[in-house]
């Protein structure tokens, strides 16, 4: 049956729904990908650490150094493979506890390098609860579950004399494992994978909840026994391993002493974390986001175009019934529509047509930017 005067055509109520649909996916779009490209992973820091002890009555005269290295650089994965290298050189034969805490603990613990391990414990000797009285700051620490590996040192070589600080060199024990958390983070959404990235890794050096000026003594409550103290002269470093060609370091806390990439190496305890981006991947979005504000701008003006037409749609009025025309006022009605003009001119363009008239417009400008990043890429 053919409308009635007044009420509103059924493709009209589908080319607005369509209208809106439309408009509406462009919003989200622009709004996805905007946040995808902005969007910055957690930094909140590791929770973990790992220092080495050194008991209180033997002469504390050696170097020791304490290095953290990923299997894989940036120690990607939910679970990287890391590897703690404690390193001596000295005067004195050495023995000490490599004390392992929280997330930095390591799964299927395998031990390399020139040491034996000490007699009383088993290489990666777990503890459920390690309590410690901290002397030095009289207070107790709890340090809850804990790896400890006990190792020896019967010969050291001499250090290096280097200035400021003996390097890092000298007798080496490996100790490998998985770690219990994710040092390298991502930001994703769906399938999609933000440019940026961030890194926190486990603190180096200080026991967990003590200050990194403090030495010691630590007297074991649980877990441990006997009086036990941080060696004096100490050198930590963190090697990330080689960046790509591609990735941009955008912070390092505390500042990266690695002149070419990312690393640390300090003579007191630290906590580092970092922010990257991977420029690649970055310039892979660019075009993206320059569609989706094309997008954007053309769907807010499609929208706005229909609230315009739909502010200008009249309520159906109820006319009420009246005796039929007779033939004289027929003819003067006729009379009258051929001399009468239009009140209001069809419009130029109607919404659907402008709705393909922005998506030929966005056609031809993706197709120029694809050109373009092909172009720049050569």
């Amino acid at each position: 049956m053919p409308s009635q005067p007044g009420q509103k055509r059924p493709h009209r109520k589908w080319r607005s729904a369509i209208i809106a649909i439309v408009c509406l996916a462009t919003f989200l779009f622009f709004g996805v990908v905007s946040m995808i490209i902005n969007a910055q992973p957690s930094t909140r820091p590791f929770a973990g650490w790992v220092a080495v002890l050194q008991p209180d009555d033997e002469p504390m005269v050696d170097h020791v150094g304490l290095i953290v290295e990923p299997w894989v650089p940036g120690a990607p994965g939910t679970h990287p493979g890391l590897t703690y290298s404690v390193v001596v050189c000295g005067d004195r034969p050495f023995h000490g506890i490599l004390v392992i805490g929280g997330d930095a603990r390591l799964t299927d613990l395998r031990q390399s390098g020139l040491t034996s391990i000490g007699p009383d414990r088993p290489a990666g000797h777990d503890i459920p609860d390690l309590v410690v009285d901290d002397i030095g700051f009289g207070k107790r620490l709890d340090l809850g579950e804990t790896q400890i590996v006990d190792f020896d040192f019967a010969s050291v070589e001499p250090c290096l004399p280097t200035s400021p600080t003996p390097s890092i060199s000298g007798v080496a024990a490996r100790f490998t494992g998985t770690a219990g958390a994710s040092i390298q983070r991502h930001w994703n959404f769906g399938w999609w994978s933000a440019p940026r990235q961030s890194q926190a890794w486990p603190r180096i050096g200080a026991l967990g909840g003590s200050p990194p000026g403090d030495l010691g003594s630590f007297v074991g409550v649980t877990g441990l026994s006997g009086s036990w103290g941080r060696p004096p002269m100490e050198t930590f470093r963190v090697d990330v391993g080689t960046l790509t060609a591609q990735t941009s370091v955008d912070a390092a806390l505390p500042a990266s002493t690695e002149p070419m990439g990312l690393g640390w190496e300090m003579s007191s305890p630290f906590q580092p974390s970092a922010r990257l981006t991977d420029t690649s991947a970055l310039g892979r979005w660019q075009p993206t986001l320059v569609i989706a504000s094309i997008l954007l701008g053309l769907g807010g003006g499609v929208l706005a175009t229909q609230l315009f037409e739909w502010s200008r749609a009249k309520p159906a009025i109820d006319v009420p019934d009246r005796d039929p025309p007779t033939a004289p006022q027929l003819v003067r009605s006729d009379l009258a529509r051929a001399g009468q003009k239009p009140l209001h001119a069809k419009p130029f363009l109607r919404p659907s047509g402008l709705l393909i008239a922005s998506t030929a417009v966005v056609a031809s400008a993706a197709v120029w930017i694809v050109r373009m990043a092909r172009r720049r890429s050569r």
